[in-house]
């Protein structure tokens, strides 16, 4: 029988997730996260292996962690023009608090298209929020919403492209007024007939 764990695991991946948040992949050794950890260099080998495989499961907790964030979001009882709005206040209040950018973005641009573990989580994280706003978009022509003749993929597309595009921009300025702006003009778009 082992020894029982003296961490929670769930802490420990958001500690190293901060790290690569901050300093990304390449740029963060083991030294690092052994520090950010608390653990020492056996037991986080034992847990966890090598630095890929924890940077993946911190990666995948960060996703999941988003994704329940996102489902609150997209589950409160409202017209689904108002809860796409809430989609993009979300995120508008995520670059806020987190000038740092996106963990996620912040991967996939320095991700390597030959190191597939890490694409295939990036690939999978988008894929999972693109449903989800082809859900609600679906739901927004149900209701006679004046949304886009495009179809709600390619508007999920579209969304999702503003919602990373936006995230980006975040990174240059953190003003909620201009951030909310922006987020005004691209819901006029989308709700615009064309």
């Amino acid at each position: 029988m082992g020894r029982p764990k003296k961490y929670d695991e769930a802490t420990v991946l958001k500690k190293g997730a901060n790290v690569f948040w901050l300093k990304g992949y390449d740029a963060t050794s083991m030294e690092d996260l052994v520090k950010e950890t608390g653990l020492k260099p056996g037991s986080f080998y034992s847990a966890f292996g090598n630095k890929e495989q924890f940077f993946l499961k911190s990666l995948q907790a960060y996703q999941q962690e988003l994704l329940q964030a996102l489902d609150e979001v997209l589950s409160i009882d409202q017209p689904a023009k108002q809860v796409i709005a809430n989609f993009y206040d979300f995120f508008i209040d995520f670059c806020i608090e987190t000038p740092q950018g996106c963990f996620l973005v912040n991967t996939l641009f320095e991700t390597h298209n030959q190191n597939e573990p890490q694409m295939d989580t990036i690939r999978d994280l988008f894929a999972q929020i693109e449903h989800r706003m082809v859900q609600i978009l679906r739901r927004a022509k149900q209701e006679s919403a004046p949304l886009s003749n495009h179809s709600p993929e390619l508007l999920a597309k579209i969304m999702i492209t503003h919602i990373y595009g936006l995230r980006g921009y975040s990174k240059l300025t953190t003003d909620k007024p201009t951030l909310t702006e922006i987020k005004n003009q691209l819901i006029t778009q989308l709700f615009c007939q064309n």
